[in-house]
């Protein structure tokens, strides 16, 4: 059993074997900028390691990236980088899921503003965007559609929060079910 441990700045794989958890590795990103967002976020999902670093400078704008971590015969190395231009994005990383070939990461989308999920597939080892879904109401108004996120075992179902949603009363919160076994 391996878990990612996330500290701001660092990200950690750890092994439980024999009821003693030990450090596998340190995930250190290629290009992250700011240590103080890189590790926000982090799921693992068999042997590959999703790690936000939401924050993340580029080209002197907070837009955040997405780093993949892959363990291949025990070594854990970084594979695809994920920014947030990527996909038409303000920012990227603030909430993400992997099950198995699913990722989902979640953000702002640039135009409309609006709150993003994006989902990825890999195919043939290759990750491909296969969809978006993005909160009907404006960001601005503070609803946080896609602050919080999480995809169930089988990869079919995503629950995405906006924590300050007035759908009930002012600041209550929603949760919206995203279902992708339906095409």
């Amino acid at each position: 059993c391996s878990v990612a441990v996330i500290e701001y700045g660092k990200a950690y794989v750890y092994q439980f074997n024999n009821g003693t958890w030990t450090e596998e590795a340190e995930l250190v990103s290629s290009s992250s900028t700011d240590p103080e967002w890189y590790g926000s976020e982090a799921d693992i999902s068999g042997d590959t390691i999703l790690v936000a670093d939401t924050w993340q400078d580029i080209m002197g704008k907070q837009h955040g990236s997405t780093y993949e971590f892959v363990k291949v015969d025990g070594v854990w190395s970084e594979g695809t980088v994920f920014y947030a231009t990527d996909f038409d994005a303000e920012v990227i990383g603030y909430d993400l899921g992997l099950e198995g070939d699913r990722a989902l990461l979640t953000g702002i989308a640039v135009a409309p503003r609006v709150g993003i999920v994006v989902e990825l597939q890999r195919i043939d080892g290759a990750w491909t965007e296969v969809g978006r879904s993005y909160s009907d109401a404006d960001y601005h108004s503070q609803d946080d559609f896609s602050d919080v996120l999480d995809l169930d075992r089988s990869g079919e179902q995503a629950a995405v929060g906006a924590d300050w949603a007035d759908d009930a009363f002012m600041n209550s919160g929603v949760a919206y079910v995203i279902d992708y076994s339906q095409p």
